[in-house]
């Protein structure tokens, strides 16, 4: 339930913040915690990873640099966390 609450909590402050580039935060942020949240959900299938793939399109929209980096903060550190968690929680693949 915590990326649930995530998720609706960037998207519900981002349409609520006066400020362009805190609002895109905060709706980049909720986006990806959906993406996040569909690869676990999937057990880590390839094709949940697509998703993330299709988001970086919607960034790029914002036309900012700070979300591009942030996407790539949060992929790292996410797909790193759960490579280290006990039973490939998002990995489905022996590789």
């Amino acid at each position: 339930m915590p990326i649930l609450h995530a998720i609706v909590l960037g998207l519900v402050l981002g349409s609520v913040v006066a400020h362009r580039r805190l609002a895109s935060f905060f709706v980049t942020t909720g986006l990806l915690f959906c993406s996040a949240a569909l690869v676990v959900l999937t057990s880590g299938s390839v094709e949940a990873y697509f998703h993330t793939f299709v988001l970086i399109g919607f960034i790029a929209l914002y036309q900012d640099w700070a979300l591009f980096l942030w996407t790539v903060v949060f992929t790292v550190v996410s797909d790193g966390v759960g490579a280290l968690w006990p039973g490939g929680l998002i990995f489905a693949h022996d590789a």
